[in-house]
Order: structure tokens, then C-alpha cells, then sequence
């Protein structure tokens, strides 16, 4: 890739657990039939690849969900963790988990809406908008190696079938 700024993916990145599995001396009869499941090649794909932007984050403090939490608050300011929740089809626990380390980073901060002081949104802080500012650039340089292995075609026909598997 060129001026990107992106590391080039090793040439062995999308290994998959067969590759594994042969360091760790399993036959082909315990791994038969693995590198035709397209959930386990999803999975171990989809591993490796938050593993490495897990990695590439670290140096701004954020992890990936972290960073997915503060991209949904700055496209929707005033969500609350039960709407993220919802939308990323997990837990509320899951997200107040990571919404309390972010407000104690003062990356993110509760707000009463004006209308129901029932209602907590969750609001970017400067700073979280800052930290965000960051953990973009780092992901769409990951984005762009990925796309550029894929290429363009793969790249669409993938997010087409990821979006319907929703």
C-alpha cells in the first residue's frame, strides 16, 4: 500500500486454524471439513483481524469495542447504552461496563435530556472526540490494508453478505 501510513499485512495473516492446528500436530482427520465452514473461517478471520487492531489501538489507550462505542455516541449524541446496546446486539451490562471506564477517562459524559430526567444520553467529551479523532485514523488504515488484499469487488460482495447476516 502505498503513502497510507498502514503496515502491510504479513503474508500469512488470513492463516486459519489448520495452519495452527499442523504446528500443534493435529491429523487432517481432526481438522477435515474446518477450512469448508464458512462460520469458522468467518471467525478465525474476524479474530485475527480485531487481534491486530486491538494491537495497533493500544498505543491510544482504546480498545476496539471501546473505540465502537465512542464512534456510535459521536454519530448519535444523546443515545443511551440501552439504544447502543440494542444496536450492537449485545448486553446493556456489556456497554455499561465500557461506558464507566470511558466516563472515568473522561471520554464520555452522561447528560439528563432536557425532556425526561429519566433519560441519561451519553455524550463525546472533547477529549474523547480527540481519542476518536485517533482511533479513526488507526481504522481506516487497518481498513484500507484489508481492502486493498481483498480488493475492491471482494470488499463489497463481503460487506453485502456481513450486512445480511444482521
Amino acid at each position: 500500500m502505498e503513502g497510507g501510513g498502514a503496515a502491510a499485512l504479513p503474508p500469512d495473516f488470513f492463516r486459519n486454524a489448520l495452519d495452527m492446528a499442523s504446528t500443534n500436530e493435529w491429523t487432517n482427520a481432526q481438522t477435515t471439513g474446518f477450512k469448508d465452514h464458512l462460520v469458522l473461517q468467518l471467525s478465525n478471520a474476524g479474530s485475527s483481524l480485531t487481534a491486530r487492531l486491538q494491537k495497533q489501538l493500544a498505543a491510544h489507550r482504546i480498545t476496539p469495542r471501546e473505540a465502537i462505542l465512542l464512534w456510535l455516541i459521536d454519530t448519535d449524541p444523546g443515545s443511551t447504552q440501552s439504544e447502543i446496546a440494542a444496536l450492537l446486539g449485545i448486553t446493556p451490562a456489556t456497554i455499561s461496563q465500557c461506558a464507566r471506564r470511558l466516563i472515568a477517562l473522561r471520554w464520555i459524559e452522561p447528560v439528563f435530556a432536557s425532556d425526561d430526567k429519566r433519560r441519561r444520553g451519553i455524550h463525546l467529551t472533547a477529549t474523547g472526540s480527540e481519542v476518536l479523532r485517533k482511533a479513526r485514523a488507526v481504522i481506516d488504515a487497518h481498513e484500507a490494508v484489508v481492502r486493498d488484499l481483498l480488493g475492491a469487488s471482494s470488499s463489497r460482495l463481503m460487506l453485502d453478505g456481513l450486512a445480511c447476516l444482521r
